[in-house]
């Protein structure tokens, strides 16, 4: 978990017009009760050493595993129990989604229990390694391994779709990329089996997924449709609330493929609440004429269109149909190069004879 900021739980403000309302404003600091005090798990077999990283809910330890005598990594909640019963359930739902996904490209959970003030924590693999925004900002142009990082990505989520499970989070930033080269999408705290989100629990106080954010009040609308999600990286129907299914992840997907692409995320603006406007409203005309501009594969340029097409029902179906895209394009990439490799041979044996 090293380098990985944890955004987890991030939930994000709507409103029912197409500007704000004046009654969607930033929460005083004091309405988010933090705890401070380094936690003490209940159980002795787990002994926390350096914090890594925190974010808005979760906060993450490297530790011990004395039964076992390994490494791992143990992700406690931030907020106060008694106080954020809310952050208490989507907590716990992520550990129980991350559970039963067994994937190569998810961290598994090994243990679930609670610190001795109430807050709930869980105990994972501990990865050494960046995140994929990271390598975005280093990458200098070079396309070639952000491509094969991305490939993972989306043969995980292929795997998550089938499992019927949506991610509602996907950006670089919640890709973290292993030594050894390992790929694991991170997360999941606004996971959910593809349902209308309308159907989850109403009165969720939302969070904007980014260093952008403070927290806001819940207003009626955003209490009845339960918007969350990064704005940069939202589709649209996500943005305004509506029923959502494996193809808002797809638009995630085309979101990182844009960023890999151009350097940045489809929905850009000066403060947090234009973006989010951008998202809801499908403002992608910019990003679309910046794709159709840049100097990628066209191949590549075509797919990351289509996955982020306003209009869900143009964009593919799932991750697997992305999958098996990307797939093709470097099988396709690869004969070329093969190709060019032999008839760069062929010449040079004609030149020397």
């Amino acid at each position: 978990m090293t380098g990985h900021s944890d955004n987890s739980n991030a939930f994000l403000l709507a409103d029912g017009s197409e500007e704000l309302s004046p009654t969607v404003m930033w929460t005083p600091p004091d309405a988010i009760h933090y705890v401070s005090a380094t936690p003490v798990l209940t159980s002795s077999r787990y002994k926390l050493g350096e914090l890594i990283c925190y974010g808005g809910m979760g906060v993450v330890y490297a530790a011990r595993d004395l039964h076992l005598d390994r490494d791992v990594a143990v992700k406690v909640l931030r907020l106060q129990p008694d106080r954020h019963p809310d952050a208490v359930r989507l907590y716990t739902r992520e550990a129980k989604i991350i559970s039963r996904l067994s994937h190569p490209g998810i961290v598994p959970i090994y243990d679930f229990g609670l610190c001795t003030d109430g807050r709930p924590y869980h105990v994972m693999k501990l990865v050494q390694g960046g995140t994929l925004s990271e390598l975005i900002s280093s990458a200098d142009g070079n396309v070639s391994h952000l491509l094969t990082v991305f490939a993972d990505v989306c043969q995980t989520m292929a795997f998550v779709h089938t499992q019927g499970i949506i991610h509602m989070d996907l950006k670089p930033s919640n890709v973290m990329v292993g030594a050894f080269g390992e790929v694991y999408v991170m997360d999941w705290g606004l996971a959910r089996f593809q349902k209308s989100v309308g159907q989850d629990r109403p009165g969720l106080t939302i969070r904007l997924s980014s260093d952008l954010a403070d927290f806001i009040p819940d207003d009626g609308y955003a209490s009845h449709v339960g918007v969350c999600g990064t704005p940069g990286y939202m589709s649209p129907e996500q943005a305004r609330g509506d029923a959502v299914d494996a193809r808002a992840d797809v638009f995630g997907l085309g979101a990182i493929l844009c960023e890999i692409l151009v350097g940045h995320a489809p929905y850009v603006g000066h403060d947090a609440r234009q973006v989010y406007l951008n998202a809801r409203r499908g403002s992608i005309d910019a990003t679309m004429l910046g794709l159709e501009e840049c100097d990628s594969d066209r191949a590549l340029v075509r797919l990351a269109r289509r996955c982020l097409t306003t209009d869900r029902n143009d964009r593919p179906a799932s991750a697997v149909e992305v999958s098996a895209a990307v797939s093709t394009y470097q099988e396709t990439a690869l004969q070329r190069v093969e190709s060019d490799m032999n008839r760069f041979f062929e010449l040079s044996l004609d030149l020397f004879c």
